[in-house]
């Protein structure tokens, strides 16, 4: 039963891979990685969950900047992380 949700997991990343806008394909690898991420703690395989969680890191942090960059919201960034999120210069 635990490998259909790696199935399915594989099947949703497939499937977002064939999304021509990048916004959709990465709500859907977020979904596939967040499969993954379960799929990895049930089989107790820790490389799975590891690269499941870093993959979402990365499509997160691009989903905030497609957002922000579309819909002009501004989120607060703790004061120990501002380091992670300077605007970089122009030259």
């Amino acid at each position: 039963m635990i490998e259909v949700l790696g199935y399915l997991a594989l099947a949703t990343g497939i499937f977002a891979i064939s999304r021509k806008n990048m916004q959709t394909f990465r709500w859907w690898h977020l979904t596939s990685n967040l499969m993954y991420m379960v799929y990895g703690i049930l089989f107790d395989a820790t490389p799975i969950f590891v690269a499941g969680l870093l993959f979402s890191i990365l499509h997160m942090y691009h989903l905030y900047n497609i957002y922000k960059a579309t819909h002009k919201i501004r989120i607060r960034i703790p004061i120990g992380f501002q380091l992670f999120f300077r605007k970089k210069h122009p030259y």
